[in-house]
């Protein structure tokens, strides 16, 4: 796909939601061999189900040619995500590029917006999780000055509910302190 320059971020719309996720289905599926079936499947179920955060969170959009390229979910309130963050912090969530749109700083431009909305906010923190197999979107995040917090780590059968018996995966926590 070819960009000259790099489209704008919008709010999406109800009826978006659904392309949206599956845009969010196909850029993880390049994670499947990092991570078992058990955590995968519902992993990306519950990322791509879009309408469940909807009235929680903003589900933003980026468009390229008449469709979805991008998109990434900001929570104005991350307490509200339920990963632990403190009130006071700004969440983003689920970061996705199609895999075909990949490379063009869609995604830069996406997690920019975030902040954006984080210091007009102003949120103390902009605060997200990813996990180390994700290379290129740690690599972003540090890149806008995004900072690890060890502290804030998590287990995916923690956030997805199931047996850790059956093997777990970390989920790495990142904070951006926003300027006041």
């Amino acid at each position: 796909m070819q960009s000259d320059q790099v489209p704008p971020v919008r709010l999406a719309r109800l009826d978006e939601l659904e392309e949206a996720g599956a845009i969010i289905a196909a850029s993880f599926e390049s994670f499947r061999a990092s991570l078992p079936p058990h955590i995968f499947e519902p992993y990306v179920a519950d990322a791509s189900n879009l309408a469940a955060v909807w009235d929680d969170a903003a589900v933003a959009v980026m468009e390229h040619a008449g469709r979805i390229v991008g998109t990434v979910t900001y929570y104005e309130d991350a307490q509200r995500e339920g990963m632990g963050w403190p009130s006071g912090y700004a969440g983003l969530r689920t970061l996705a590029v199609a895999p075909e749109a990949q490379g063009h700083g869609y995604g830069r431009k996406l997690c920019q917006w975030c902040i954006d909305r984080a210091r007009e906010q102003p949120a103390e923190a902009l605060a997200l999780h990813t996990a180390e197999f994700m290379k290129s979107a740690c690599k972003l995040y540090e890149s806008l000055g995004f900072q690890r917090r060890p502290r804030r780590d998590l287990v995916a059968s923690g956030v997805l509910g199931f047996d850790p018996a059956h093997g777990d995966q970390r989920i790495i926590a990142y904070e951006l302190p926003i300027d006041r």
